[in-house]
Protein backbone atom coordinates (compact mmCIF):
# COMPACT_ATOMS: atom_id res chain seq x y z
CA UNK A 1 0.00 0.00 0.00
CA UNK A 2 3.09 2.35 1.00
CA UNK A 3 4.59 1.30 -2.49
CA UNK A 4 1.23 2.43 -4.47
CA UNK A 5 0.79 5.83 -2.47
CA UNK A 6 4.59 6.56 -3.43
CA UNK A 7 4.10 5.83 -6.70
CA UNK A 8 0.93 7.32 -7.26
CA UNK A 9 2.66 10.58 -5.36
CA UNK A 10 5.36 10.83 -8.27
CA UNK A 11 2.99 10.01 -10.69
CA UNK A 12 0.99 13.07 -9.39
CA UNK A 13 4.19 14.82 -9.20
CA UNK A 14 5.56 14.66 -12.50
CA UNK A 15 1.92 15.50 -14.02
CA UNK A 16 2.37 18.90 -11.90
CA UNK A 17 5.91 19.72 -12.98
CA UNK A 18 5.04 18.54 -16.68
CA UNK A 19 2.40 21.07 -16.52
CA UNK A 20 4.25 24.22 -15.22
CA UNK A 21 7.04 23.59 -17.38
CA UNK A 22 6.65 26.01 -20.17
CA UNK A 23 5.65 24.91 -23.76
CA UNK A 24 7.89 24.67 -26.52
CA UNK A 25 5.36 25.96 -29.25
CA UNK A 26 3.09 28.25 -28.52
CA UNK A 27 0.17 29.42 -30.67
CA UNK A 28 -1.66 33.21 -30.95
CA UNK A 29 0.28 34.62 -28.03
CA UNK A 30 1.10 38.19 -29.49
CA UNK A 31 -0.35 41.15 -30.93
CA UNK A 32 0.95 44.63 -32.09
CA UNK A 33 -0.80 47.43 -33.22
CA UNK A 34 0.71 50.72 -34.05
CA UNK A 35 1.11 53.80 -36.19
CA UNK A 36 3.98 54.54 -39.34
CA UNK A 37 5.51 56.82 -41.15
CA UNK A 38 6.34 55.68 -44.51
CA UNK A 39 7.98 56.77 -47.53
CA UNK A 40 10.38 58.57 -45.61
CA UNK A 41 13.69 57.99 -47.94
CA UNK A 42 12.89 56.30 -51.26
CA UNK A 43 15.00 54.97 -54.08
CA UNK A 44 14.77 56.86 -57.44
CA UNK A 45 11.45 55.64 -58.63
CA UNK A 46 7.91 57.19 -59.71
CA UNK A 47 6.21 55.96 -56.94
CA UNK A 48 9.05 57.56 -54.48
CA UNK A 49 9.54 60.67 -56.59
CA UNK A 50 5.38 61.02 -56.65
CA UNK A 51 4.48 60.89 -52.83
CA UNK A 52 5.11 63.13 -50.23
CA UNK A 53 6.02 61.60 -46.53
CA UNK A 54 2.66 58.85 -45.68
CA UNK A 55 1.14 57.39 -42.83
CA UNK A 56 -0.28 53.82 -41.51
CA UNK A 57 -2.63 51.97 -39.32
CA UNK A 58 -1.23 48.65 -38.77
CA UNK A 59 -0.99 45.65 -37.14
CA UNK A 60 0.35 42.01 -36.30
CA UNK A 61 -0.75 38.74 -35.09
CA UNK A 62 1.49 36.18 -33.95
CA UNK A 63 0.48 32.80 -34.60
CA UNK A 64 3.46 30.17 -33.73
CA UNK A 65 5.63 31.09 -31.44
CA UNK A 66 8.98 28.81 -30.94
CA UNK A 67 11.27 29.83 -28.16
CA UNK A 68 12.81 33.15 -29.53
CA UNK A 69 11.07 32.54 -33.20
CA UNK A 70 7.94 34.03 -34.31
CA UNK A 71 5.59 33.29 -37.01
CA UNK A 72 2.40 35.55 -38.08
CA UNK A 73 0.58 38.06 -40.11
CA UNK A 74 0.44 41.52 -40.64
CA UNK A 75 -1.75 43.93 -42.52
CA UNK A 76 -2.02 47.60 -42.77
CA UNK A 77 -4.27 50.53 -44.31
CA UNK A 78 -2.04 53.58 -45.85
CA UNK A 79 -2.23 56.90 -47.27
CA UNK A 80 -0.20 59.33 -48.79
CA UNK A 81 -0.49 62.46 -50.91
CA UNK A 82 0.47 63.16 -54.37
CA UNK A 83 2.99 65.41 -54.67
CA UNK A 84 4.85 65.58 -58.30
CA UNK A 85 2.30 64.18 -61.54
CA UNK A 86 4.81 64.38 -64.04
CA UNK A 87 4.89 60.39 -64.61
CA UNK A 88 2.41 59.41 -62.28
CA UNK A 89 -0.73 61.28 -63.31
CA UNK A 90 -3.24 63.85 -62.16
CA UNK A 91 -3.93 62.60 -58.54
CA UNK A 92 -4.41 63.99 -55.49
CA UNK A 93 -3.62 61.08 -52.59
CA UNK A 94 -2.76 57.25 -53.25
CA UNK A 95 -3.95 55.10 -50.61
CA UNK A 96 -3.10 51.48 -50.57
CA UNK A 97 -4.15 48.40 -48.09
CA UNK A 98 -1.18 45.43 -47.17
CA UNK A 99 -1.34 41.96 -46.26
CA UNK A 100 1.27 39.20 -45.49
CA UNK A 101 3.39 36.88 -42.97
CA UNK A 102 6.33 37.59 -41.12
CA UNK A 103 8.97 36.17 -39.19
CA UNK A 104 10.66 37.41 -36.25
CA UNK A 105 13.13 37.25 -33.26
CA UNK A 106 13.59 38.47 -30.13
CA UNK A 107 17.14 38.81 -28.48
CA UNK A 108 17.16 40.03 -24.55
CA UNK A 109 19.39 42.98 -24.10
CA UNK A 110 18.52 43.40 -20.34
CA UNK A 111 15.14 42.83 -18.29
CA UNK A 112 13.19 45.49 -19.71
CA UNK A 113 14.83 46.21 -23.61
CA UNK A 114 14.83 43.62 -26.55
CA UNK A 115 15.55 43.74 -29.91
CA UNK A 116 13.69 41.90 -32.54
CA UNK A 117 14.86 41.73 -36.47
CA UNK A 118 12.23 40.54 -38.75
CA UNK A 119 11.55 39.84 -42.54
CA UNK A 120 8.18 40.36 -43.89
CA UNK A 121 6.20 39.54 -47.43
CA UNK A 122 3.94 41.89 -48.66
CA UNK A 123 1.29 41.85 -51.13
CA UNK A 124 -0.32 45.73 -51.56
CA UNK A 125 -3.32 46.75 -53.35
CA UNK A 126 -2.76 50.82 -54.50
CA UNK A 127 -5.97 53.52 -55.43
CA UNK A 128 -4.75 56.67 -56.65
CA UNK A 129 -7.84 59.28 -56.66
CA UNK A 130 -9.00 62.55 -57.74
CA UNK A 131 -12.17 64.04 -57.75
CA UNK A 132 -12.77 62.92 -61.48
CA UNK A 133 -10.79 59.58 -61.71
CA UNK A 134 -8.93 56.40 -60.23
CA UNK A 135 -6.17 54.04 -61.03
CA UNK A 136 -5.73 50.59 -59.56
CA UNK A 137 -2.64 48.78 -59.45
CA UNK A 138 -0.59 46.34 -56.82
CA UNK A 139 3.06 45.09 -56.24
CA UNK A 140 5.03 42.45 -54.20
CA UNK A 141 7.61 43.22 -51.30
CA UNK A 142 9.83 41.49 -48.85
CA UNK A 143 10.39 43.82 -45.66
CA UNK A 144 13.60 43.78 -43.59
CA UNK A 145 13.03 45.52 -39.76
CA UNK A 146 14.12 46.52 -36.60
CA UNK A 147 12.19 46.96 -33.50
CA UNK A 148 13.99 48.31 -30.21
CA UNK A 149 10.91 47.36 -27.49
CA UNK A 150 10.93 48.57 -23.89
CA UNK A 151 9.22 46.31 -21.10
CA UNK A 152 5.93 48.02 -19.91
CA UNK A 153 4.99 45.38 -17.91
CA UNK A 154 4.92 41.48 -17.93
CA UNK A 155 2.93 41.51 -20.85
CA UNK A 156 3.41 44.92 -22.46
CA UNK A 157 6.15 46.22 -24.95
CA UNK A 158 6.24 49.89 -26.26
CA UNK A 159 7.72 48.90 -29.72
CA UNK A 160 10.42 51.80 -31.87
CA UNK A 161 11.11 50.36 -35.43
CA UNK A 162 12.46 51.05 -39.00
CA UNK A 163 11.76 49.34 -41.65
CA UNK A 164 12.93 48.89 -45.05
CA UNK A 165 10.98 47.62 -47.87
CA UNK A 166 11.43 46.38 -51.30
CA UNK A 167 8.52 46.28 -53.52
CA UNK A 168 7.65 45.28 -57.33
CA UNK A 169 4.78 46.79 -58.87
CA UNK A 170 2.34 44.42 -61.00
CA UNK A 171 2.44 47.09 -63.81
CA UNK A 172 3.85 46.10 -67.42
CA UNK A 173 6.06 48.91 -69.21
CA UNK A 174 8.86 49.64 -71.95
CA UNK A 175 11.59 48.27 -70.48
CA UNK A 176 13.58 51.65 -70.95
CA UNK A 177 11.37 52.33 -67.78
CA UNK A 178 10.60 49.84 -66.24
CA UNK A 179 13.37 50.23 -63.15
CA UNK A 180 12.10 53.28 -62.63
CA UNK A 181 8.26 52.73 -62.67
CA UNK A 182 8.22 49.45 -61.32
CA UNK A 183 10.63 49.11 -58.48
CA UNK A 184 9.49 51.06 -55.17
CA UNK A 185 11.68 51.01 -52.12
CA UNK A 186 11.35 53.32 -49.32
CA UNK A 187 11.80 53.92 -45.46
CA UNK A 188 9.17 53.26 -43.03
CA UNK A 189 9.61 53.95 -38.59
CA UNK A 190 7.16 53.39 -36.24
CA UNK A 191 5.52 53.36 -33.01
CA UNK A 192 3.78 50.71 -31.66
CA UNK A 193 2.24 48.51 -28.09
CA UNK A 194 2.79 44.88 -28.41
CA UNK A 195 1.19 42.51 -26.13
CA UNK A 196 3.41 39.32 -25.57
CA UNK A 197 2.74 37.83 -22.27
CA UNK A 198 4.13 34.77 -23.27
CA UNK A 199 8.06 35.73 -22.88
CA UNK A 200 8.08 35.32 -19.04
Amino acid sequence: MKKLLLITSLFYTSLVVAQQEKKDVLFFKEFEIGLKAINLTTNKSMMGDAHQIGHSLFAKLGIVHYKSFSLGIHGNISGMQVKDTQYYGVFDKTSFNTIGVYAGYFYPMSDNIYLEPHLSYNASKYTAKDSYKELNYGSQGLGIGLDFQYRVNNGLFLSLGLQYTINKLDTTTHQNWEKYLNNYNFLSAKIAFKFAKYRF
